[in-house]
């Protein structure tokens, strides 16, 4: 039998994942990513959204604590039914804030030189992706280097970063995420500080 809301949904979901490889195939820029799924607790709409169309049953989770709650967890579990893990080594995806994204950068899965692409896939919420320290992102997919302006970030995470990925194309890829908007980084992409380039 025919359902309009099954394909509805189908075809959203198709669109949120576009725009997310479009927002990593061109890293810097903002995009606006329509909610599938209503806020969960402290976790975006815009997040549970990127996990809904990137999470399957042959992925895994790792929740920061303050998104580790019974509602999360059971949203992610019925959505996904991607395995929830409380090793980050062996995650592929993580929720984390900002402000506490620096942590053990270094510690979670980053791919090895036979499949560099089994690695994690961060996605840090932030509250703006206009607002923050200035930075220069430059590379693949970036005609020229763009600015951008990422709240909650220390200047310290940008160099924990680039430790992080320093044996390319082994690396953690990254997606800034405020409740509308989404912003990739991944690992290809070179961050440095305004007339550091």
């Amino acid at each position: 039998m025919f359902d309009q809301a099954s394909m509805n949904n189908a075809q959203q979901g198709a669109r949120a994942f576009r725009l997310i490889l479009n927002a990593m195939a061109r890293p810097g820029k903002v995009f606006t990513l329509p909610s599938l799924i209503e806020r969960s607790g402290p976790a975006y709409a815009t997040t549970l959204t990127v996990l809904l169309a990137l999470g399957d049953h042959l992925t895994s989770i790792y929740l920061a604590k303050a998104f580790s709650t019974a509602e999360i967890e059971k949203l992610l579990r019925f959505h996904t039914a991607s395995q929830l893990l409380e090793d980050r080594a062996q995650a592929d995806f993580a929720i984390l804030n900002a402000a506490d994204a620096e942590m053990a950068l270094d510690a979670w899965k980053r791919g090895n030189p036979e499949y560099p692409d089994q690695s994690a896939t961060l996605l840090i919420q932030t509250t703006s992706l206009t607002l923050g320290q200035e930075v220069q992102f430059s590379g693949p997919g970036i005609q020229s280097p763009i600015t951008v302006r990422i709240a909650d970030i220390n200047p310290s995470f940008w160099k924990a970063r680039a430790a992080a990925n320093a044996t390319f194309p082994l690396g953690v890829d990254m997606i800034f995420i405020t409740p509308q908007e989404i912003l990739g980084c991944p690992r290809s992409t070179h961050v440095s500080f305004a007339g550091d380039i």
